[in-house]
């Protein structure tokens, strides 16, 4: 009973601004869906009016009239088949259109530590297939729920009218391939569970392989991934393969099930007529009323057991999409302390581990003054990274106090920091887009904020060559390693934020692109935290100060001549480095 709340509370979540939206649309189908069934039911009715007058009452005038009627039925069951479906297909096209929207948007305001502990691939399979498996299991489920057993109950009542022995024998022998289906489904939710996680990891693989195709090609390993490729390709083939086998069952019991009960009928009502109970015209109509009602029978359990499946759809997308643990709600509310322009950020005592084994930062205790240069070097797994992701908000639960503008760090929406501290990342995402594009990402800027983000970025002589229009290629591939940190860097000044990370930025470069860079930075009017580990003393000078981090601690800091001078640490990283 629980399991069953949690998923009414997961569809609620998923699906109730669109349903609540669209409830007229649905009142309409359903309407629609009972005419329909109304008039398939009197064809048999038809039918048997038709044949008696044949056979036993010789009247040409009911005939015609019956067969007038029959016409006029039958295209009104065309016309109103032909406008449900028209309707059907614009909810689900608004559907589809909804969830991809409402789960996109849900996936943007995730943190940045959230969407990391998915794979890509996962939130494409989503997006591909999962989104479409509810249209087509528990949507068009429900409808044909609805249909099925309108027409079965509408079906059962008239032969029960028509012939009360044979409208018996068809409730029996039918519900036992009902309830044989119905048990058997059961561990078709879990198949098909199992088949989306496997499906969704093997996009996430097949993404891999093709974002390392030129890693491949180099180390020249294309049968080992070819290999690799096979094996996952035929480990979901075969989870899909167990889904369709079960199915197969289901819809062999459900055909034999039908078979007999046209042995059965054909049997007791060709008795009855011989005796002369029923008249021929009876035993057909009851006939073409079994042939209108079989197949929603047939369905009906199917039906049961595709809107069962889709819940293992609707938990999987629940799990993914909203098992964060940052409350954002709350999160937005934290706006009583607006972030204007960062003056200061003060850490004091600062801690932090990603697990319980290992701590990663060891009473840290620093301030960042505004305006000013800031270098933090170190050995790898020294801190770096973990402090500025601490800076940036993605982790909350450290111990201590950071403080921005003398107010705490948590205190502060991720929206608010984003705004006022930007990144610029050794690897550069950038966009099969316009160079434009890839600088605004989507937002407008004038004409003067422009040009003067490319000229601060030492971008001029490139967009003056290439013009703002030109095509980047994918992940960039039309740019260089120093055009791609120098789009990253304007993309920081467009935003005008006045704390910019500088992550290992010129690790891949060359000296004179590196240095070139390192110039950039210099001429920036902004707080700027470079991490890096290259320990050019040149460069390091364009620096205020000096931050050095050894297994956690921050153990010395200073201008790069006073830390050379104390021949400490850093003195022998930096001996340790020539």
């Amino acid at each position: 009973m629980k399991k069953n709340n949690n998923l009414k509370e997961v569809r609620k979540k998923l699906m109730g601004d669109f349903t609540s939206c669209h409830r007229f649309k649905r009142f309409v189908i359903l309407l629609l869906q009972l005419a329909e069934a109304l008039l398939q039911i009197s064809i048999p009715w038809i039918l048997q009016s038709t044949i008696n007058a044949i056979t036993v009452e010789m009247s040409v005038k009911i005939f015609v009239r019956a067969i007038t009627l029959a016409v006029i039925i039958i295209f009104s069951m065309i016309f109103i088949s032909y406008i449900k479906t028209r309707i059907q297909n614009t909810y689900m096209f608004c559907f589809n259109a909804y969830m991809k929207d409402k789960l996109f948007a849900k996936m943007m305001s995730k943190s940045v530590v959230e969407f990391k502990n998915n794979n890509s691939g996962e939130y494409l399979s989503v997006y591909q297939t999962d989104v479409q498996k509810i249209t087509d299991l528990y949507i068009n489920g429900k409808w044909g729920i609805v249909s099925s057993l309108t027409l079965c109950v509408l079906g059962i009542i008239s032969m029960i009218k028509m012939s009360p022995k044979l409208a018996l024998i068809i409730l029996i022998v039918q519900i036992i391939p009902i309830s044989i289906t119905l048990m058997l489904g059961i561990k078709l939710p879990v198949y098909h569970e199992e088949f989306s996680a496997k499906r969704g990891a093997f996009s996430a693989a097949t993404q891999d392989y093709l974002k390392g195709f030129r890693l491949i090609k180099a180390f020249a390993t294309e049968k080992v991934f070819i290999n690799k490729f096979s094996y996952n390709n035929k480990v979901v083939e075969s989870s899909g393969k167990r889904v369709l086998d079960k199915a197969i069952g289901i819809n062999l019991i459900n055909y034999v099930a039908n078979y007999i009960l046209i042995i059965a009928m054909f049997f007791i009502g060709g008795l009855e007529v011989l005796n002369g109970k029923m008249q021929v015209g009876t035993i057909i109509a009851c006939f073409e009323l079994f042939q209108t009602i079989s197949q929603p029978f047939t369905e009906l359990a199917m039906q049961f057991n595709n809107v069962r499946t889709a819940d293992g759809t609707f938990e999987r997308i629940n799990k993914l999409f909203y098992s964060d643990t940052i409350d954002l709600q709350e999160d937005i509310k934290k706006n009583k302390n607006l972030l204007n322009e960062i003056t200061s950020i003060r850490l004091n005592d600062v801690s932090f581990s990603y697990n319980k084994e290992k701590v990663t930062l060891d009473n840290v205790s620093y301030e960042f003054i505004n305006g000013r240069k800031y270098a933090i070097v170190g050995d790898s797994g020294s801190g770096k990274t973990t402090l500025m992701n601490l800076l940036l908000g993605y982790y909350p639960n450290y111990k201590g106090n950071i403080t921005i503008n003398d107010h705490e760090l948590n205190d502060y929406s991720s929206e608010q920091i984003n705004k006022k501290i930007s990144i610029v990342q050794q690897d550069v995402f950038i966009f099969d887009d316009s160079l434009k594009a890839n600088l605004t990402l989507g937002r407008e800027f004038t004409d003067e904020q422009l040009n003067s983000a490319i000229q601060r970025a030492g971008l001029s002589e490139f967009v003056y060559k290439n013009g703002l229009d030109y095509i980047c290629g994918e992940d960039g591939n039309n740019l260089s390693g120093g055009e791609k940190q120098r789009i990253s860097i304007a993309r920081a000044l467009l935003r005008d934020s006045g704390v910019i990370f500088f992550d290992e930025v010129t690790s891949s470069l060359d000296n004179c692109t590196t240095i070139a860079i390192e110039e950039t930075i210099k001429s920036l009017d902004k707080t700027c935290i470079a991490i890096t580990h290259k320990l050019n003393l040149n460069v390091l000078r364009n620096y205020d100060e000096v931050l050095v981090f050894k297994e956690g601690k921050l153990v010395e800091s200073g201008t790069v001549d006073e830390l050379i001078e104390n021949n400490q640490y850093f003195y022998s990283l930096y001996t340790f480095s020539k």
